[in-house]
């Protein structure tokens, strides 16, 4: 049972965790500049994670592949 009363406390703390990192995603892709539809997907994927569709690591791999995506193409 504690094991259960703990586990949305971990999730809400991995949420607030892959938020942060979005908004640092964000603010490297604002730095590079030429942005198109990188904003939209990350309030996209910001978004789903809030209302669980998908999961805090998810949230982060789909952030992290748009930011390696624009990395490459600079």
């Amino acid at each position: 049972m504690e094991q259960s009363a703990s586990q949305p406390n971990e999730n809400a703390l991995a949420i607030a965790a892959v938020e942060q990192k979005i908004l640092q995603i964000r603010q490297n892709i604002a730095m590079m500049g030429g942005n198109d539809a990188e904003f939209s997907q990350l309030n996209d994927i910001h978004q789903s994670l809030r209302k669980g569709r998908i999961t805090p690591e998810d949230a982060l791999l789909e952030a992290e592949k748009i930011e390696a995506s624009k990395m490459d193409y600079h």
